[in-house]
């Protein structure tokens, strides 16, 4: 799936809602688990925005140059509103609690997940 379809997807929910993004980087693997290869991802920072404050994959990566702060991947995940309410902030902060807990975990098939090239990023989970 694309950046671009993705935001389409959500544009067609009948509920407002906010887009949460983690963005993560890729270390090489040092603890010696895994495959010659495996490496981890390590969440660096995240934000949460409403629809209508994304547009295109390269004004989000731009908006990302202000915090200084290298990223490889970023996992997206919506989380919609009720009865034409966004979702509290308290609920935004405790889905993306959550998502950086599953992504330490390296659970991470249930978000769409973008290279910072735009690409759409495919990964497995090793132990």
């Amino acid at each position: 799936m694309t950046y671009k379809a993705l935001l389409d997807l959500a544009r067609d929910k009948n509920e407002p809602q906010r887009i949460l993004l983690v963005f993560t980087e890729l270390e090489q693997r040092q603890d010696g688990k895994g495959l010659e290869g495996d490496f981890s991802i390590t969440p660096v920072f995240f934000i949460d925005k409403e629809l209508d404050e994304l547009s295109s994959f390269e004004a989000l990566v731009e908006s990302t140059k202000e915090t200084g702060r290298h990223w490889d991947i970023v996992f997206v995940a919506g989380l919609l509103g009720e009865n034409g309410q966004l979702p509290s902030f308290e609920q935004t902060d405790q889905q993306l609690d959550m998502m950086i807990k599953l992504i330490n975990q390296g659970e991470v098939s249930q978000f769409a997940a973008f290279k910072r090239s735009g690409e759409s990023a495919e990964l497995a989970r090793n132990t």
